[in-house]
């Protein structure tokens, strides 16, 4: 990519991440919106609210708020709910109460005699594990939202996206399987939205947006799902071919680790009773995905602690010193691995470079940080190095223990050809329309594989845990590493 092309790209990269997403003052057209304060005064409503006969007489910024709106925004003080069937006169609607900002917000939308939404079924109880249950939701999801495609997109520790389940009513639609998407498809101001909401719909991507009257600076739309879609998504969809979309957030431990993402090339509403439903199975989902992870972790513990439980016997017995390095190796997944004793070095597989060592002993040093890792030194580290070692997972020990305590452990990865296979080239030169500055990453999400080299395979994404609590039993033992045996 040239000097221009990269300018062009860091450009569009920055636009995203300094879009305003939650102020843009205006909202989706498939529902309206109305905000009162804790007075319970009108602040703000939506231009289409009046379209919706929501209330016989009219409704305006600063007149009061009828008294079924009050009696519902009493209720908002144990915090956010659904009302289902709201209103009068035969005017009914499904309302998303939200308190926020000493304020509470009405998301209307038209309600829906039948809604009836199908329980996931109870798997069986193979499925009880996470890969084969998140194919039994998808499944699911699918049929109860009826959009043609829906897709589990992982987030990767460097912030880009995969694909790696994917349900599609018809094959003419293609696949998006295994493709990746570079991180700034999805900026981290909304990635912080998505972990603060439940879901995010947008029904038609064409349809124009509606103004909220009121005070602009005092309106913040970070909790209210009508939000409005920001250009640049608007001109990401129609890349994609996409129409409508509704995407859950899987969120693990308080980070993003997911989302359930759905896709139809037409208009198409999910209305609230089925959009909560589905948070409650996805919530299910947690569980079991979460009880895999806390049983792999309790596994790997339990054999750091059956390795460590005694430091005396370790340290005159091999056989139990080399059971220990060759686990941690087996554990972290690594060619070789390094403890830096400060005035020498000690290693256990292959042997590697000492500059390597000693440029990766000053970055620790100077980052201060107690884990490192990364699948390009080359890209990650400010010095260039010969090396066949390509990635690395570093911890930094404590040095109070004593002078006999190690400095850190280096896990180390060689080199590998990786391909990636993306879902369009992400190095395509940004695009600019005219008109309103409207920016996409790429017209096409075709495969388009890249060739990588100077990088390692990745990591694990719970590799940084294992070093944590690596460092944490070996600071409990006194801050001692048993001497590793000479290999035969």
């Amino acid at each position: 990519m040239g000097f221009q092309d990269v300018q062009t790209q860091n450009h569009f990269i920055a636009t995203c991440e300094n879009e305003q997403l939650h102020k843009s003052g205006k909202i989706q057209g498939h529902g309206a919106l109305l905000v009162v304060d804790v007075n319970q005064t009108v602040t703000h409503i939506s231009a289409n609210f009046s379209q919706f006969d929501i209330h016989g007489q009219p409704l305006s910024v600063a007149s009061a708020a009828p008294d079924w709106i009050k009696e519902l925004a009493h209720s908002a003080s144990k915090g956010p709910y659904v009302v289902l069937r709201a209103g009068t006169k035969g005017s009914y609607f499904d309302v998303n109460v939200i308190p926020f900002n000493d304020s509470v917000y009405f998301e209307f939308y038209k309600h829906q005699d039948q809604f009836e939404v199908a329980d996931l079924p109870t798997p069986p109880a193979e499925v009880n594990k996470p890969q084969l249950y998140r194919k039994h939701l998808l499944n699911w999801v699918q049929k109860v939202t009826g959009h043609q495609r829906v897709m589990y997109y992982q987030f990767a520790a460097n912030g880009d996206g995969v694909v790696i389940e994917e349900v599609v009513t018809d094959k003419e639609l293609g696949s998006y399987l295994d493709l990746r998407y570079p991180a700034s498809d999805i900026p981290q101001i909304a990635r912080n939205l998505y972990v603060q909401n439940g879901w995010r719909q947008i029904v038609d991507v064409d349809e124009p947006d509606q103004l909220v009257y009121g005070n602009y600076q005092s309106l913040d739309l970070t909790k209210v799902d009508l939000r409005s879609v920001s250009s640049v998504h608007k001109q990401y969809m129609a890349n994609m071919g996409v129409n409508s979309s509704v995407s859950f957030a899987v969120v693990v431990a308080g980070q993003l680790s997911a989302l359930i993402t759905c896709h139809s090339l037409a208009r198409r509403w999910v209305n609230l009773p089925t959009l909560e439903h589905i948070r409650l199975q996805i919530d299910r989902y947690l569980v079991v995905l979460q009880r895999d992870r806390s049983l792999r972790h309790a596994m790997y513990q339990s054999t750091c602690e059956v390795h460590f439980a005694s430091r005396d016997s370790m340290s005159s017995e091999e056989p139990t010193i080399a059971a220990l390095f060759g686990t941690l190796k087996r554990e972290i997944g690594c060619d070789a691995i390094v403890v830096d004793r400060g005035s020498l070095y000690e290693y256990y597989g292959e042997s590697v470079e000492e500059s390597l060592l000693t440029a990766l002993e000053k970055h620790m040093a100077k980052s201060g940080q107690p884990v490192f890792v990364t699948d390009s030194l080359l890209r990650d580290m400010d010095t260039e190095l010969l090396s066949s070692f390509a990635g690395v997972a570093a911890v930094a020990l404590d040095p109070s223990s004593g002078q006999q305590s190690p400095r850190a452990i280096y896990f180390l990865r060689k080199e590998s050809q990786i391909n990636i296979t993306w879902a369009g080239n992400p190095n395509k030169p940004a695009e600019l329309t005219t008109g309103e500055a409207s920016y996409a990453p790429r017209r096409s999400f075709s495969k388009w594989v890249e060739r990588r080299l100077g990088h390692s395979e990745s990591w694990q994404e719970d590799t940084r845990h294992k070093l944590l609590y690596l460092r944490r039993m070996i600071s409990h033992k006194g801050g001692l590493i048993p001497d590793i045996p000479p290999q035969k």
